[in-house]
């Protein structure tokens, strides 16, 4: 008679039952003629578990040789197709244990040591999972091989595109195709996020159930946080109010006109209502010790000026584009491209530098005072430079200026507790963004008012429209530029004045892939 209780797995309900398991309920309950499909993954979980027995001395090298044997074996017969399954065994992984304790004997009942059914499946879910990703991957390679070289062979060969259902412009059969290719590499990145995602498993459930009993004895301190609600309205209508006011100055009414100035007024009024609301709440909505932050105030305002002025000069370039050096609409959109390459560049190299330098601030302080020596030369050479050294300086001023953005950001972000960063993260976020709208008025200021007093109806379309003489756009862009340095050097001031406090390893992860706004 067989030792293996495996074998009698069916007589496991012959205490409760005084009649044998019905097929159908057997049937119902089992799960091996679907998952038998993991029997790879089963099996390189087990050796894997088998091999992690032996190196804890839980088990000998003698039971791992034969697990290993008697696996191999197992394996033999299932690609052989002379493995039987077990309808009496329920799943692939009783059919795969009580198979390689017929093998091995008593290694085979020691395999299960140290490890839950729970475990075991999710580990073989996950292992298979990433066994047919790599195959569909491999499929959508050869999927996209295929489409390029017929491709390469129908590029001249037209056919009518197709909108909404309807014929449109003709295209080339190739471009149709590499449409697809494209398609299957967003495909391919997706299948590649999933595997990692497969990597993660569930193994914690036992250790929360010891603990989670003790956990729930302890003492709690927690008290229920509330929203300031009315800190919200009061600095949501402020923001609102100071955007009105920017936004219709120079252009529906003079700077100096009473709309203007209500504006002004009532904004301040509610900043001053903010203030004091953050002084007298309970639970003010940005709290104190955060703004009290020498590391958070200096870095929030060197972005600010940086950011904002890098903003202005992005909405008023194509103006100079245009009026001074006379290229279309569409050649001055083209122009502004060095500006966001240059930035997201200097950030991708000031952030990785991060997590290298002690000194982390020394390269947006040579980045910054480059940027402030080249837009001097733009205030300088206004009207006569060249457009491509114009561009390349542009390159070269925004890839200063970007190595300023992920210091400031993870400086912040690593000056706080960690309960704060959020917090702390969209404070500086927000106060930047005011930042930049006060700049951009000035921009406008400059640009719109000089050319003949403000008033309604003046914008950007209006300078186009009225051929305001170059001469005159040359003198108020070197105004423009002037302004520029203006803001990077106090950019810069405010930047020198952040204490460079060492960077703590949630921080340097964070400076490693830094955003550009």
């Amino acid at each position: 008679m067989s030792s293996n209780q495996l074998d009698k797995k069916s007589e496991a309900w012959s205490a409760l039952f005084s009649e044998p398991m019905s097929e159908l309920v057997k049937r119902y309950t089992a799960s091996v003629f679907f998952d038998k499909r993991l029997w790879l993954a089963d099996i390189t979980g087990s050796l894997a578990h088998a091999e992690m027995l032996e190196a804890q001395k839980i088990i000998g090298a003698s039971d791992l040789a034969d697990i290993q044997r008697g696996m191999a074996q197992i394996r033999s017969e299932i690609e052989s197709g002379g493995f039987e399954w077990k309808l009496d065994l329920e799943d692939v992984h009783l059919n795969i244990e009580a198979r390689l304790t017929q093998l091995v004997g008593d290694a085979g009942k020691r395999l299960h040591t140290g490890r839950s059914r729970n475990d075991q499946v999710a580990t073989d879910v996950r292992l298979w999972l990433r066994g047919e990703i790599d195959a569909l991957a491999a499929l959508l390679v050869d999927m996209q091989k295929a489409l390029v070289d017929v491709a390469a062979q129908n590029t001249a060969t037209v056919m009518p595109g197709f909108t909404h259902l309807q014929v449109a412009q003709p295209v080339s059969f190739a471009h149709h195709l590499l449409a697809y290719v494209e398609m299957f590499a967003r495909d391919a990145e997706r299948l590649a996020d999933v595997r990692k995602r497969c990597n993660r498993l569930p193994l914690g459930a036992a250790a929360y159930a010891m603990t989670s009993p003790a956990l729930k004895r302890l003492p709690r301190h927690e008290r229920p946080h509330r929203l300031d609600l009315l800190g919200a309205v009061l600095i949501t209508s402020a923001t609102m109010t100071l955007l009105l006011a920017l936004s219709w100055g120079g252009t529906h009414y003079p700077w100096a006109s009473a709309p203007i100035g209500g504006l002004v007024a009532l904004s301040l009024l509610l900043w001053l209502a903010f203030a004091w609301r953050l002084r007298t709440a309970q639970e003010p909505l940005i709290p104190l010790d955060i703004l009290a932050n020498k590391v958070v105030r200096m870095g929030t305002i060197a972005a600010g000026f940086g950011m904002g002025t890098f903003i202005g000069l992005t909405i008023y370039l194509p103006i100079y584009f245009e009026s001074v050096m006379g290229l279309s609409a569409a050649s001055s959109g083209l122009g502004l491209l060095p500006l966001t390459v240059g930035t997201v560049m200097g950030a991708t190299l000031s952030g990785r530098a991060m997590t290298r330098l002690t000194h982390y601030k020394r390269v947006p302080v040579i980045g910054l005072s480059v940027a402030l020596v080249g837009v001097a030369l733009l205030a300088w050479q206004a009207g006569r430079m060249p457009l491509v050294p114009f561009c390349a300086l542009l390159a070269l001023i925004s890839l200063g200026l970007g190595t300023m953005l992920p210091v400031a950001t993870v400086s912040i972000q690593n000056a706080v507790l960690p309960h704060q960063l959020g917090t702390a993260t969209g404070a500086a976020n927000f106060f930047r963004q005011i930042g930049g709208a006060l700049i951009v008025a000035i921009f406008g200021a400059i640009v719109l008012g000089g050319i003949g007093g403000a008033g309604p109806g003046l914008s950007h379309e209006s300078i186009r429209l009225d051929g305001v003489d170059r001469d005159t756009m040359v003198r108020l862009f070197q105004y423009v530029f002037a302004a520029t340095c203006l803001g990077f050097a106090c950019a810069l001031g405010f930047l020198l004045r952040m204490e460079e406090l060492p960077l703590r390893s949630g921080a340097a992860q964070a400076a490693k892939a830094p955003a550009v706004d």
